[in-house]
């Protein structure tokens, strides 16, 4: 299971989004209250004064986490490459989108 850690803060210089496989899981405690198994954490950071389109590119990528059980699998994958290839392939859309509007 992946558990994203999110935050904003004046401390960071740029936008960041990293994946952290665990050599063995750990149990946390969900937003919900309910313990949860968490083999990758996921960390976003941003910095406090991040422009908009920085937010809507860092938002996208949370979205991707969860789009379907596709989706979700690439990302416990651990396989750089399929992770990179699949994080290019969906900003290139993104953006494409973006440009289009």
């Amino acid at each position: 299971m992946l558990a994203l850690f999110h935050t904003r803060s004046e401390d960071i210089m740029k936008p960041s989004f990293t994946i952290h496989p665990l050599a063995k899981s750990i149990i946390v405690q969900g937003m919900d209250g309910n313990s949860m198994k968490i083999k990758h954490f996921l960390i976003m950071l941003s910095p406090i004064n991040a422009e908009e389109a920085e937010m809507e590119i860092l938002s996208f990528i949370s979205s991707l986490l969860i789009r379907n059980q596709e989706s979700t699998e690439i990302f416990q994958s651990e396989d750089q490459e399929r992770i990179g290839s699949y994080l290019a392939i969906q900003l290139h859309q993104f953006i494409k989108e973006k440009l289009t509007i």
